[in-house]
């Protein structure tokens, strides 16, 4: 009795991996990263029913700031790999603003597992990579976090913005930006 439910996941599904199969633009406009995040959550929407929650706060100037495709969803991928281990009902959210200098995108999740040790070691090896070597080894399947970090670090050198924020047992908010 879930033929409603199959076919919107169905749909969800086909939608999003044309999206992340597609060569297209390495750059897209936030509004269509957000729209292809959003079928990849109503597949877990539908998963985990009424124990996911989620919302968005997109600020109507940034919605058409062009960032690095596929930036989002590895994030909130993440938060069901690693932060969601607590007990439900789990959330998240994703917010956006720009200033006259950068976009911000700030994706955060009530998981709370990612420890401040665990933070630092991550923050020490984004800041030792070396981009050169990281090029040849790059895979797919590889650490999602270390793709984002590498693809910002790429495009935007110094500019770019990576910072993790946690409040054990709270939460964990990721924060991406580039110049507007």
């Amino acid at each position: 009795d879930m033929n409603d439910n199959i076919i919107a996941m169905c749909q969800a599904l086909c939608d999003y991996f044309r999206y992340i199969s597609s060569s297209r633009e390495m750059m897209v406009p936030l509004e269509e990263e957000l729209f292809y995040t959003q079928r990849y959550l109503e597949c877990m929407r539908l998963r985990y029913s009424d124990e996911l929650l989620y919302q968005l706060d997109i600020a109507e100037a940034t919605r058409q700031i062009a960032i690095p495709k596929l930036i989002i969803q590895p994030l909130v991928e993440n938060a069901f790999k690693y932060a969601f281990n607590t007990s439900p009902p789990w959330t998240l959210s994703i917010t956006s603003e720009i200033s006259e200098l950068c976009w911000m995108i700030k994706i955060t999740d009530n998981g709370g597992q990612l420890s401040e040790k665990k933070k630092e070691e991550l923050e020490h090896l984004f800041r030792n990579l070396d981009l050169n070597e990281e090029l040849h080894t790059m895979q797919i399947g590889g650490m999602g976090l270390k793709n984002v970090y590498l693809r910002l670090k790429l495009l935007y050198g110094e500019e770019a913005v990576f910072r993790i924020e946690t409040t054990p047992g709270l939460c964990t908010t990721f924060i991406l930006g580039g110049p507007a």
